[in-house]
């Protein structure tokens, strides 16, 4: 996903009028993005960890292509439109099944497992699973 990220953010920063600014351009992007990773190295954090936070340092002055004034805002909504356009997939049959019949070695692993497969059935995201409580449980 990041790499994903880093393409969209790259071009739109360097074909916007982003390009010419002498600050809250491609190269302080891609400066603030080495920043974290540097950081995120030393600290010990793995790519899961850190890249929510790489992704945010890619968006954080795109907003700059489009006003100059409220930019923060503009960053916001480039980036909740470039998440409503990624491409999903989706599983086969074959492979959700594989996941079902897979033997896990750890018990919480198998919990893990059984909660994406009951998001994959019920098309819940695993947000809305972690509020369900026992109130929700209908029969019948």
């Amino acid at each position: 996903m990041l790499q994903r990220v880093e393409k969209f953010c790259t071009k739109l920063l360097s074909e916007s009028e982003c390009s010419s600014l002498p600050f809250h351009n491609l190269v302080h992007t891609q400066e603030v993005v080495n920043h974290i990773k540097l950081i995120s190295n030393e600290l010990g954090l793995k790519i899961e960890e850190t890249e929510p936070i790489l992704i945010a340092a890619c968006f954080h002055d795109t907003g700059h292509s489009e006003a100059y004034q409220g930019h923060e805002d503009v960053s916001k909504r480039l980036a909740k439109a470039f998440w409503k356009k990624v491409e999903r997939d989706v599983l086969t049959e074959t492979e959700l099944r594989s996941i079902i019949e897979k033997e896990l070695p750890l018990k919480r692993l198998d919990q893990v497992r059984d909660i994406f497969v009951f998001c994959c059935f019920t098309g819940l995201a695993y947000v809305d699973v972690r509020r369900l409580s026992k109130n929700h449980i209908v029969f019948g």
